[in-house]
């Protein structure tokens, strides 16, 4: 029940060590170098295939079978990690003669103790590492900011006390003292508890150790609530906790082995059946009276797939094989094919079985390309709350424009996958009519979720934490990849401004006003390598109202500003620029343009900038703002 502390740098060792002699194999065997690869796309692909087996199509035998083996599985697992913890196990150690130490009984295949449960283990260090990599960068911004917010109530203390009575004691003064105090004494206490935070996390680091809790450390706080004489609710637990400890084993597959994996594998049989194979490990035979179990499965997706990987490991890799071994051997250069099956097996609360199949696969599986940027191509604007889409011709002419929603709000991850994906498949489909590239932006939110707690938009901020950008972009790649269209991504630098300046409003394409469509129009103009030149000058139409004879009438009038002269703000966030200029704007009596006048209100807080803006002076110079909150600059 106690967690684990794991040495990375002896995993790291061991498992170098261990491979010297596997890899110098391996590098013998391959067809081409790293250097010759490196230019040629990765056709491997992998499927995965959630089924389940019934404990009633299993005989008791057989039940007893599967829980022993997973029992067995888990228990060199443990030991194999307390064994580590303690140093038993020296880095040049080989892989044979550490499972000789955790399976003294010699009832795991040496397979699956290697490549099954050792590399799992170090994966889930790794990712322990990496992970509080991430932490540790979260504290270190956590102190700034609290830094800054001590600094500044200590800054307003010292304010206080420098004006006169009077002003000290006013009634709202004397509150706001006391909330800077209160403010002093909170940021402290969290400053403290930050700097413990960021110490235990250097030192973790820096010894490369990782925690685990077998059974998951929920469990094992809850035992903790139970009391001692509360038999039914401890063997409740218990059960739960057996099953999460001990509940589930990986079986990883090779290319050269049986089907893609000689321990446990799917095939089909006379009546075109998919069945499970699982196969009892040698230190185990003498106990049972069947050397494998066999059970069938459901397959309710990915059935082509699956059988094709058995066709191939059944008739094309003998012949392959074959033909290797003799005269005609394959050419060096030629791409080997590989497909192999990983299986986890999981035992649920129900008393059934789960099986996830892995199969990782290249065998007869890249599509036929049937789109090309010759026809036009569709750019894609990806943002928190819908797609917009822009349709160009062979010449990188706008087409058409529309957009697709994405309501991700208060929904569960599950919910926004079939969201995003229904999404993707539309465009998808509509990439294959129309024959024409797919081209989406690159983009990065790693930074933009940091400053959420910065954003004064809580919805923006709701939003932007909901935001899938790489399942729309998993989506993208998978959906392309299944229906034979290219899949371009590139920089999304300036793709909202160059759209607002150029096609937005003040071109002669119909945008209908769009921002976000006038940047799937850059996106995708740029995915045709079109270049952009941004005029110099740009028109904006006035709409001029004046009551004569009890009549309206209005006049349209055309202006040009010089682009040159504007000042550049990008993003709402960024206004407080302005304020810093407030004092400049008014002393020199500067007149501003603003463009958005919608933002004008929220924009601007203080009323002696806002009527200097309103009124203007007798210098002409523009301040353009546009609506950038989701690019990439």
């Amino acid at each position: 029940m106690s967690e684990k502390l794991i040495s990375v740098s002896s995993l790291k060792k061991t498992k170098n060590i261990n491979n010297i002699k596997s890899r110098k194999k391996k590098s013998e065997n391959n067809s081409s170098s790293f250097s010759e690869n490196k230019g040629k796309p990765d056709n491997n692909r992998v499927f995965t295939v959630n089924t389940e087996i019934r404990s009633s199509l299993l005989t008791s035998e057989e039940i007893d079978f599967l829980d022993s083996y997973l029992k067995e599985y888990n228990h060199v697992k443990f030991k194999y990690t307390s064994l580590l913890q303690k140093g038993r196990i020296l880095p040049d150690y080989k892989v044979s003669d550490i499972k000789n130490l955790c399976d003294e009984n010699n009832k795991l295949p040496y397979r699956i103790f290697n490549a099954g449960m050792m590399q799992s283990v170090n994966s889930q260090v790794k990712s322990q590492l990496s992970n509080k990599k991430n932490y540790l960068e979260n504290t270190l911004d956590d102190i700034k900011d609290c830094l800054k917010k001590l600094e500044k109530s200590r800054n307003y203390i010292k304010l206080f006390f420098s004006h006169a009575s009077l002003y000290r004691n006013n009634p709202k003064n004397q509150s706001s003292l006391h909330k800077a105090k209160r403010n002093i004494a909170s940021y402290t206490r969290r400053l403290d508890k930050l700097n413990t935070k960021k110490e235990k996390l250097e030192k973790e680091i820096n010894n490369n150790t990782a925690k685990f809790c077998y059974g998951s450390a929920y469990l094992l706080r809850q035992r903790n609530q139970i009391h001692k004489n509360d038999k039914i609710k401890i063997v409740s637990w218990r059960k739960e906790w057996n099953l999460q400890r001990y509940g589930q084993m990986l079986f990883t597959g090779s290319t050269d082995e049986l089907l893609g994996n000689s321990n446990a594998h799917i095939y089909l049989n006379e009546n075109n059946q998919f069945i499970l194979r699982i196969t009892a490990p040698t230190g185990m035979k003498h106990i049972y009276s069947f050397n494998h179990v066999e059970v069938p499965v459901k397959i309710s997706y990915y059935k082509k797939e699956l059988r094709e990987h058995i066709h191939y490991h059944s008739f094309i890799k003998p012949k392959e094989k074959a033909l290797s071994k003799g005269k005609n051997k394959a050419k060096e250069n030629q791409e080997k094919k590989t497909s192999s099956l990983s299986v986890r097996l999981m035992k649920n609360a129900k008393g059934n079985y789960s099986v996830a199949l892995g199969l990782n696969t290249s065998v007869n599986l890249k599509p036929e390309v049937i789109t090309d940027n010759k026809n036009g191509v569709l750019g894609i604007d990806i943002n928190p709350d819908h797609l917009d889409i822009a349709e160009t011709d062979s010449k990188g002419n706008y087409i058409k424009g529309w957009s697709v929603t994405l309501d991700l709000k208060d929904k569960s991850s599950a919910q926004r996958k079939t969201i995003i994906c229904q999404a993707v498949a539309d465009i998808s489909d509509y990439a294959v009519k129309t024959k024409k590239d797919v081209i989406i932006e690159n983009l990065d939110f790693s930074k933009k979720k940091k400053q959420l707690k910065d954003n004064y938009n809580k919805y923006y901020a709701r939003m932007l934490s909901a935001f899938a950008y790489s399942k729309i972009k998993e989506s993208f790649t998978t959906n392309c990849w299944r229906k034979g269209i290219n899949l371009k991504e590139v920089n999304p630098a300036y793709t909202s401004f160059i759209g607002k300046i150029k096609y937005a409003k003040y071109s002669g394409y119909n945008l209908n006003g769009s921002n976000h469509t006038s940047a799937a129009f850059v996106i995708a103009r740029r995915g045709m390598q079109c270049k952009e030149i941004i005029p110099k000058n740009i028109s904006i139409v006035k709409n001029k109202t004046e009551i004569k004879d009890n009549q309206q009438e209005s006049e349209l009038t055309v202006g040009y500003v010089s682009l040159g002269k504007m000042i550049y703000v990008h993003g709402r966030s960024n206004f407080t620029m302005l304020n810093k200029l407030s004092k400049q704007i008014t002393d020199k009596k500067i007149r501003f343009r603003i463009l958005d006048k919608g933002l004008l209100k929220e924009t601007f807080k203080s009323n002696e900038l806002r009527s200097v803006i309103e009124d203007g002076s007798p210098i002409p110079i523009t301040l353009f703002i546009p609506f950038l909150i989701n690019d990439q600059v």
